[in-house]
């Protein structure tokens, strides 16, 4: 019988540290699977998209997203953000 692999502890801890706090902020925004899907961006490095239109997330190793940059002035707050991803929430 072949053992199931898992994952080392120290990334099962990262794990739902990084998944609840995307998940609350899905249900906050009332993502659902029939949500409305804005792409703004979709280039080999770079993918932003908003969602409902309160929510934008930004995928890929590019730093500079020029005027894409949701701004908190428009009422934007970045909600969480780590390697190669963004994501704001409008309040």
């Amino acid at each position: 019988m072949q053992e199931a692999w898992l994952p080392p502890a120290s990334q099962l801890l990262v794990l739902p540290a990084t998944v609840q706090p995307q998940a609350a902020l899905r249900q906050r925004a009332g993502i659902q699977a029939n949500s409305k899907l804005e792409i703004l961006a979709a280039e080999k490095d770079m993918y932003v998209a908003r969602i409902n239109g309160n929510v934008t997330v930004k995928l890929g190793p590019r730093y500079d997203m020029g005027n894409l940059v949701p701004r908190k002035e428009d009422g934007w707050a970045m909600a969480a953000s780590g390697k190669d991803f963004a994501v704001w929430e409008k309040k």
